[in-house]
């Protein structure tokens, strides 16, 4: 797969991830949790290429399930993977999107506009 994501930068203090940077094809992403584990109430939404999400989507469900094969082998996997709060679907307000909770507790929506929505 051409695209895929990369981390490129990450600060940590005492365990805990204070800045990250991630690369997705050309799109590079920067997060701020300012020193906070646990769920955050902050939603952050991205908007990407039509003709990417469903790929996007499948690359994190392909690593989500590597990680669960792992596991089952007893390999150990160092992380808990990714967690979907949504599966991906269409929206009745347009568009394409899906959910996913990251490390940090952040959620994050990842949408695509379709020809409707714009």
């Amino acid at each position: 797969m051409p695209d895929a994501i990369r981390e490129i930068g990450r600060w940590e203090d005492d365990g805990v991830v204070n800045w990250g940077m991630v690369t997705f094809g050309e799109a590079e992403l920067a997060f701020g949790m300012h020193g906070k584990t646990g769920t955050h109430d902050v939603g952050l939404w991205f908007y990407i290429d039509r003709d990417k999400i469903d790929e996007f989507y499948h690359l994190l469900k392909s690593r989500q399930l590597e990680l669960a094969q792992a596991a089952l082998e007893g390999k150990g996997a160092e992380s808990k993977g990714i967690e979907f709060e949504e599966d991906i679907y269409d929206p009745f307000y347009g568009g394409r999107q899906f959910g996913i909770r990251d490390l940090n507790g952040y959620s994050l929506i990842f949408y695509a506009m379709d020809h409707t929505t714009r």
